[in-house]
C-alpha cells in the first residue's frame, strides 16, 4: 500500500520538534531516486513523494533555497529533453507546493485522500452543506485555510461579501447514538480536519464502529435581516430550524409565530404579497 508508506516516510520528521535533520534525509532520498531513474514508474512515483513532501513541510532552512534551484534546473533540463513532458508539470507543481507550505504550519500527516489530489497534481474536492440539505463542491489545496474555503463557498452562493465574518464551518460527526459538532478555527487548514477525520475513522473502525463526517456552512453570529435579502432568510430560517429540531431552542407562542413567518418569506420571496396574505 504506498499510501501506507507514504504516511509512514512523512510521519516522523512531521512529528518530531527537533526533525530538520529528517527532513532534510527525507528530501535528499527523494531527489536520488529523480537522478537518472531508468524507471518511468518508480520515477513517477519518485516525484508524487516529493509533491507529498513539499505538502506537508519544507526541508531544513538552510537549505530551502537549494531546492527551489534545483527544481528550477530540472524544469530547464526537461524542456530542453522532450522525453517527458510530464516532468515540467511536476516541476512547477512541486516548486508551488514548497512556496504555499511556507507560509502555513501543518500539524496532520496528509490523508490518503489528500496524497491521492496529490499524486494527480489535482486540487482536492469536497462538499461542503447547508442545513437546507443541499451541498455545493470546494476544491482546496494542502495548504488551503477554512477561512478561505468559506469565502470561496459564499462568493458561489452570492453573498455579500460584508457578512462573511458572521459566518464559519463546523464539522458534524455522526456515531450511532449522537452527533458531535464543532466550528472549525478559520486559520486551520482544512487539509489537517480531513486528516484528523480519517485518524478517527481507523480508531473507530477497529472498535466496529462506523462514523460520518461532513461540514456545513453555518451562521456565528446573527445579524439584522431585511425582507429584500432573499438568500440570507433563507440560510437564517433552515438553520433555526435545525435548531429547533435538535431541541437548541426554546420555543413559545412568540418564537412558535416568528418562524413560521420567516417560513413564509423563504416559501414566498419571490411572491411576498401572498406570503402576506398567508400571514394575515
Amino acid at each position: 500500500d504506498k499510501f501506507y508508506h507514504g504516511r509512514k516516510f512523512v510521519r516522523l520528521p512531521l512529528n518530531q520538534q527537533d526533525g530538520e535533520e529528517l527532513k532534510e534525509e527525507a528530501y535528499i532520498q527523494c531527489l536520488k531516486q529523480l537522478r537518472e531513474n531508468p524507471d518511468p514508474e518508480k520515477l513517477d512515483l519518485a516525484w508524487s513523494c516529493l509533491c507529498i513532501l513539499a505538502s506537508s513541510y519544507l526541508p531544513s532552512s538552510k537549505s530551502q533555497r537549494l531546492y527551489y534551484s534545483i527544481l528550477n534546473f530540472l524544469f530547464v533540463f526537461s524542456k530542453l529533453n522532450d522525453t517527458n513532458p510530464k516532468i515540467s508539470q511536476r516541476c512547477e507543481y512541486a516548486y508551488s507546493r514548497l512556496y504555499n507550505t511556507s507560509l502555513v504550519k501543518r500539524t496532520e500527516v496528509p490523508s490518503r485522500k489528500e496524497m491521492l489530489y496529490v499524486e494527480k497534481m489535482k486540487a482536492i474536492n469536497l462538499p461542503i452543506y447547508l442545513l437546507s440539505g443541499d451541498f455545493l463542491y470546494v476544491n482546496f489545496e494542502s495548504y488551503t485555510t477554512v477561512k478561505s474555503v468559506k469565502d470561496t463557498l459564499m462568493e458561489q452562493l452570492g453573498l455579500n461579501p460584508m457578512r462573511f465574518s458572521y459566518y464559519g464551518l463546523f464539522e458534524v460527526c455522526e456515531k450511532e447514538d449522537c452527533l458531535e459538532e464543532r466550528f472549525l478555527d478559520d486559520s486551520r487548514l482544512l487539509s489537517d480536519v480531513l486528516s484528523l477525520w480519517e485518524q478517527t475513522q481507523n480508531l473507530d473502525e477497529n472498535q466496529n464502529k462506523k462514523l460520518g463526517f461532513k461540514i456545513y456552512l453555518k451562521i456565528k453570529y446573527f445579524y439584522q435581516v431585511g425582507e429584500e435579502d432573499i438568500d440570507t432568510i433563507a440560510l437564517n430560517y433552515h438553520q433555526c430550524l435545525y435548531q429547533f429540531l435538535h431541541g437548541r431552542l426554546k420555543m413559545d407562542e412568540k418564537h412558535d409565530v416568528s418562524l413560521a413567518a420567516l417560513k413564509l418569506l423563504n416559501d414566498f420571496s419571490i411572491r411576498r404579497e401572498e406570503a402576506y396574505e398567508n400571514m394575515d
